[in-house]
């Protein structure tokens, strides 16, 4: 795995309904309900199986461990994004480092 030098967080949201646990026992999983909490020094990565959200709690300029996280996500998410989902993308806002 990439993000081992990062802080890692793995949640698992339990399903609401019936339907949600028969299609998580049947999967194996609950696609955007079981994420991960990955964190660098002022960014963090919210990630599903098919959804990546970066965000800051304090506009700050990124760190080196910052950039290096924002550039794994992007790979990551970039080599399995489907392009029907292209529409759907937000840009991504101009940003400082250190």
């Amino acid at each position: 795995m990439r993000l081992e030098e990062f802080s890692v967080e793995k949640h698992d949201t339990p399903p609401k309904a019936e339907l949600e646990l028969s299609m998580k026992n049947f999967f194996g999983t609950d696609w955007n309900r079981d994420h991960l909490i990955v964190k660098a020094d002022t960014l963090e990565a919210f990630l599903t199986q098919s959804v990546a959200t970066l965000l800051q709690k304090q506009s700050r300029p990124f760190t080196q461990r910052d950039i290096r996280l924002r550039e794994i996500v992007l790979d990551l998410y970039r080599e399995t994004r489907s392009g029907i989902l292209s529409p759907y993308l937000q840009q991504e806002p101009e940003f400082d480092t250190e």
